[in-house]
Protein backbone atom coordinates (compact mmCIF):
# COMPACT_ATOMS: atom_id res chain seq x y z
CA UNK A 1 0.00 0.00 0.00
CA UNK A 2 2.86 2.59 0.63
CA UNK A 3 4.34 1.96 -2.62
CA UNK A 4 1.27 3.17 -4.76
CA UNK A 5 1.29 6.20 -2.69
CA UNK A 6 4.94 7.54 -3.34
CA UNK A 7 4.00 7.64 -7.12
CA UNK A 8 0.80 9.89 -6.24
CA UNK A 9 3.44 12.24 -3.51
CA UNK A 10 6.17 12.81 -6.37
CA UNK A 11 3.27 13.98 -8.78
CA UNK A 12 1.55 16.46 -6.11
CA UNK A 13 5.15 17.70 -5.64
CA UNK A 14 6.20 18.41 -8.99
CA UNK A 15 2.71 20.00 -9.60
CA UNK A 16 3.44 22.35 -6.64
CA UNK A 17 6.03 23.27 -7.78
CA UNK A 18 4.81 24.02 -11.45
CA UNK A 19 2.58 26.31 -9.42
CA UNK A 20 5.20 28.33 -7.46
CA UNK A 21 5.80 31.83 -9.49
CA UNK A 22 9.16 32.33 -11.26
CA UNK A 23 12.31 33.85 -9.32
CA UNK A 24 12.45 37.59 -9.71
CA UNK A 25 13.92 38.91 -12.73
CA UNK A 26 16.10 41.63 -11.90
CA UNK A 27 17.73 43.13 -14.74
CA UNK A 28 20.24 44.81 -12.60
CA UNK A 29 23.98 43.31 -12.41
CA UNK A 30 24.54 43.41 -8.23
CA UNK A 31 21.43 45.08 -7.46
CA UNK A 32 22.35 44.69 -3.82
CA UNK A 33 25.78 45.32 -3.83
CA UNK A 34 27.10 41.95 -2.32
CA UNK A 35 29.88 42.21 -5.18
CA UNK A 36 31.05 46.04 -3.37
CA UNK A 37 30.36 48.31 -6.65
CA UNK A 38 31.12 46.06 -9.67
CA UNK A 39 28.96 46.96 -12.52
CA UNK A 40 28.20 50.55 -11.03
CA UNK A 41 30.03 53.07 -12.34
CA UNK A 42 30.34 56.91 -10.99
CA UNK A 43 29.21 59.51 -13.52
CA UNK A 44 31.93 62.36 -13.06
CA UNK A 45 30.67 65.68 -11.37
CA UNK A 46 31.63 69.04 -10.44
CA UNK A 47 32.48 68.09 -7.04
CA UNK A 48 34.04 64.89 -5.22
CA UNK A 49 32.30 62.00 -5.53
CA UNK A 50 32.41 59.56 -3.17
CA UNK A 51 30.59 55.76 -4.07
CA UNK A 52 31.54 53.00 -1.58
CA UNK A 53 30.42 49.80 0.21
CA UNK A 54 29.06 50.25 3.43
CA UNK A 55 29.10 46.39 5.53
CA UNK A 56 27.03 47.95 8.31
CA UNK A 57 23.76 48.77 7.12
CA UNK A 58 21.53 48.20 3.97
CA UNK A 59 17.96 47.04 3.90
CA UNK A 60 16.96 43.97 4.28
CA UNK A 61 20.23 43.62 5.02
CA UNK A 62 23.82 45.03 4.73
CA UNK A 63 25.74 45.73 2.70
CA UNK A 64 24.53 48.74 1.19
CA UNK A 65 25.83 51.21 -1.58
CA UNK A 66 27.17 54.98 -0.30
CA UNK A 67 27.07 58.36 -2.32
CA UNK A 68 28.57 61.42 -0.96
CA UNK A 69 29.91 64.81 -2.54
CA UNK A 70 30.01 68.43 -2.24
CA UNK A 71 27.59 68.81 -5.37
CA UNK A 72 24.93 66.40 -7.10
CA UNK A 73 26.10 63.13 -7.84
CA UNK A 74 25.07 60.33 -10.17
CA UNK A 75 26.25 55.91 -10.38
CA UNK A 76 25.09 53.86 -13.15
CA UNK A 77 24.53 50.42 -13.95
CA UNK A 78 25.45 48.74 -17.35
CA UNK A 79 23.84 49.92 -20.34
CA UNK A 80 20.94 46.56 -20.46
CA UNK A 81 19.38 45.17 -23.42
CA UNK A 82 15.59 45.70 -23.38
CA UNK A 83 12.81 45.60 -25.45
CA UNK A 84 9.39 47.96 -25.18
CA UNK A 85 7.23 46.27 -22.84
CA UNK A 86 6.08 47.31 -18.98
CA UNK A 87 8.62 47.35 -16.20
CA UNK A 88 8.66 47.32 -12.27
CA UNK A 89 10.81 49.58 -10.92
CA UNK A 90 11.42 48.97 -6.36
CA UNK A 91 14.42 49.91 -4.70
CA UNK A 92 15.50 51.14 -0.94
CA UNK A 93 17.32 54.55 0.17
CA UNK A 94 18.03 56.20 3.56
CA UNK A 95 19.58 59.78 3.79
CA UNK A 96 23.29 59.53 5.79
CA UNK A 97 22.66 61.80 9.06
CA UNK A 98 20.48 65.18 9.23
CA UNK A 99 21.31 66.49 6.08
CA UNK A 100 18.88 68.34 4.16
CA UNK A 101 18.75 66.51 0.74
CA UNK A 102 17.28 63.90 -1.61
CA UNK A 103 18.20 60.39 -3.05
CA UNK A 104 16.96 59.53 -6.55
CA UNK A 105 16.33 55.47 -8.49
CA UNK A 106 16.35 56.70 -11.53
CA UNK A 107 15.60 53.99 -15.38
CA UNK A 108 16.36 55.97 -18.02
CA UNK A 109 15.27 54.24 -21.23
CA UNK A 110 17.62 54.75 -24.70
CA UNK A 111 17.27 53.98 -28.26
CA UNK A 112 20.43 53.62 -29.08
CA UNK A 113 23.19 50.91 -28.23
CA UNK A 114 25.36 53.13 -26.31
CA UNK A 115 22.92 54.46 -23.82
CA UNK A 116 23.84 57.89 -24.94
CA UNK A 117 20.52 60.12 -25.70
CA UNK A 118 17.55 59.00 -23.11
CA UNK A 119 14.39 58.76 -24.70
CA UNK A 120 12.53 58.66 -21.29
CA UNK A 121 12.77 57.29 -17.96
CA UNK A 122 10.97 56.68 -14.21
CA UNK A 123 11.77 58.05 -10.93
CA UNK A 124 11.71 57.34 -8.09
CA UNK A 125 12.45 59.80 -5.41
CA UNK A 126 13.05 60.25 -1.67
CA UNK A 127 13.13 63.77 -0.17
CA UNK A 128 13.44 63.53 3.62
CA UNK A 129 16.30 64.78 6.44
CA UNK A 130 14.88 61.18 8.69
CA UNK A 131 17.48 58.53 8.54
CA UNK A 132 15.72 55.54 8.57
CA UNK A 133 15.41 53.02 5.20
CA UNK A 134 12.54 53.46 3.19
CA UNK A 135 11.41 51.51 0.07
CA UNK A 136 9.74 53.04 -2.91
CA UNK A 137 8.33 51.30 -5.91
CA UNK A 138 6.47 52.33 -9.69
CA UNK A 139 4.96 49.28 -10.77
CA UNK A 140 3.78 48.61 -14.48
CA UNK A 141 5.39 51.14 -16.83
CA UNK A 142 5.67 51.42 -20.33
CA UNK A 143 8.90 51.81 -22.05
CA UNK A 144 9.16 53.98 -24.92
CA UNK A 145 8.32 52.26 -28.58
CA UNK A 146 11.98 52.74 -29.84
CA UNK A 147 13.14 51.33 -26.78
CA UNK A 148 16.28 48.90 -27.17
CA UNK A 149 18.24 49.86 -24.21
CA UNK A 150 18.20 50.91 -20.17
CA UNK A 151 20.21 52.56 -17.33
CA UNK A 152 19.64 52.55 -13.87
CA UNK A 153 21.10 55.62 -12.17
CA UNK A 154 21.32 56.64 -8.17
CA UNK A 155 21.66 60.01 -7.48
CA UNK A 156 21.99 62.70 -4.77
CA UNK A 157 20.97 66.05 -4.75
CA UNK A 158 20.27 68.83 -2.51
CA UNK A 159 22.00 71.67 -0.34
CA UNK A 160 24.93 71.00 1.79
CA UNK A 161 26.83 67.75 1.79
CA UNK A 162 24.65 65.04 -0.30
CA UNK A 163 24.67 61.71 1.17
CA UNK A 164 22.70 58.95 0.95
CA UNK A 165 23.07 55.53 0.89
CA UNK A 166 20.91 52.77 -1.69
CA UNK A 167 19.97 48.50 -1.70
CA UNK A 168 17.65 46.05 -2.43
CA UNK A 169 17.46 47.49 -6.70
CA UNK A 170 15.27 46.05 -8.74
CA UNK A 171 14.74 46.63 -12.47
CA UNK A 172 12.33 44.42 -14.31
CA UNK A 173 9.22 43.02 -16.97
CA UNK A 174 6.27 43.75 -14.74
CA UNK A 175 4.93 40.53 -12.87
CA UNK A 176 8.56 39.47 -12.25
CA UNK A 177 9.56 41.81 -8.82
CA UNK A 178 10.16 40.08 -5.59
CA UNK A 179 7.62 39.50 -3.51
CA UNK A 180 7.89 40.06 0.61
CA UNK A 181 5.33 39.32 3.16
CA UNK A 182 4.62 42.19 5.15
CA UNK A 183 2.44 40.91 7.65
CA UNK A 184 1.31 37.00 8.44
CA UNK A 185 -1.76 36.58 10.63
CA UNK A 186 -4.22 33.34 11.66
CA UNK A 187 -7.31 33.85 13.04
Amino acid sequence: MPFRFVPAFIAGCMGLAAALPAPAANLIENANFDSGTAGWQLVPGSGVPSFVIDATQGLPSAPSAHLSSGDPAMVVSACIPVTPQYFDLIASARNQGDQVSSASVTVRFFGDTGCVTPIGSEVLTWTTVETAWMQKASYNFLAPAETIRAQVALSVDGLVTLDGHFDSVFFGPTGTSPVTLQAFDVD
